[in-house]
């Protein structure tokens, strides 16, 4: 169920566009920014209508970070599978995603929109980053945070964009080669810089693919991380303890000497 973003103390929300595209992107800022003169480090993440939300009165995180939501204008339960897949895959869907017994043209048409994450990259890199520095004090530090399609995108970031985006919280990111035509998915890469992984899965996703294909990602040259299992959790109970352990595990890594 997609709920709508409801209103927050210390948030703004900023309508943007991209290649035709709407997005609202939701800030919250730690509650004595205004009262302050100190920069922050900045948290960035997908799936706002949830992430969001459910980070925002955390004092251990909104206390120390700007956190900036970055979400699709206008999404509901019969665009989801559209809006995601477009802009955090970076490769097509394969049928075997699909329940048996879909629409056949449906599915063509989530194929056809999917896999243009190199599109929605640059919007974030060259659009929402500078309004995000230019509007609030930040420091140079940042978290990317991505669950499911969106852990596959931040993963995306971490390989291609390591520059900016080097410390990366992938939860249960659907990194299994079954479910998409490119199979080779992120074999061979490597970041070009060194890049700081937390991935994590629940105890109901710890077989099979994607539990080795986690696992591989962090043997990648320049990846240095933490794979952590839940157990008793599902792929949607475990977003929140992964956010709260990954944000530990890389605040070592951001202020270690």
């Amino acid at each position: 169920m997609i709920h709508t973003q409801i209103e927050l103390d210390f948030t703004c929300k900023i309508p943007m566009e991209s290649h035709g595209n709407k997005y609202n992107v939701f800030i919250r800022y730690p509650d004595d920014y205004n009262n302050s003169n100190k920069s922050y480090p900045v948290i960035f993440l997908l799936d706002p209508n949830y992430l969001f939300n459910a980070i925002y009165g955390i004092d251990a995180i909104s206390h120390k970070y700007i956190i900036v939501g970055i979400g699709h204008e206008g999404i509901n339960q019969s665009n989801v599978d559209f809006f995601r897949p477009r802009d955090f895959l970076p490769f097509k869907l394969d049928n075997i995603m699909f329940r048996k017994g879909t629409d056949e043209k449906l599915i063509k048409d989530i194929q056809d929109a999917s896999g243009y994450a190199e599109k929605f990259a640059p919007f974030i890199i060259d659009q929402v980053l500078p309004l995000v520095e230019q509007e609030f004090r930040v420091t140079d530090e940042r978290i990317f945070i991505g669950h499911s399609f969106g852990g596959v995108f931040a993963c995306y970031m971490m390989f291609y964009h390591s520059e900016i985006f080097n410390k990366i919280i992938a939860i249960s990111p659907i990194i299994d080669s079954r479910y998409y035509v490119q199979k080779e998915m992120f074999q061979g890469l490597s970041p070009t810089s060194v890049a700081h992984l937390y991935c994590s899965l629940s105890s109901l996703e710890e077989e099979g693919e994607i539990s080795t294909s986690c696992k591989k990602l962090l043997e990648s040259k320049n990846i240095g991380g933490k794979f952590e299992i839940f157990e008793n959790l599902d792929h949607v109970s475990v977003v929140l303890p992964s956010i709260i352990s990954g944000i530990k595990f890389l605040e070592e890594k951001m202020y270690e000497k």
